[in-house]
C-alpha cells in the first residue's frame, strides 16, 4: 500500500511540475489517459498550478476526478487560490 501511495503522490507532484512548465502539454497527456486512480492523482497535481493562472479551467479539470475525496480536495484548493 505504501508503494501505491508513493506512486500516486509522485504522479501528483510530476503533473504539478509539468503544468507549471507547459500546461498545454500536460493537459494533452491527461486527455489521453484512461480513467484510473493514476489519472485522478495526475489531475490533482495538474490543477494546483493551473488554479493560479486560470481558476475556472482548474475547477473544470477537477470535475472528472473519480475519487470523491480527492476531487473535493482539488476543488477546495482551486477555490482557495487567490
Amino acid at each position: 500500500m505504501g508503494d501505491s501511495r508513493g506512486r500516486n503522490e509522485g504522479k501528483s507532484a510530476a503533473y504539478a511540475s509539468r503544468a507549471s512548465k507547459d500546461d498545454v502539454a500536460a493537459s494533452q497527456s491527461l486527455v489521453n489517459m484512461a480513467p484510473s486512480t493514476s489519472r485522478d492523482y495526475a489531475i490533482n497535481g495538474f490543477v494546483t498550478p493551473l488554479a493560479g493562472r486560470d481558476p475556472e479551467a482548474a475547477r473544470i479539470w477537477a470535475g472528472p476526478i473519480q475519487n470523491p475525496g480527492l476531487r473535493a480536495a482539488a476543488t477546495d484548493r482551486v477555490l482557495k487560490t487567490p
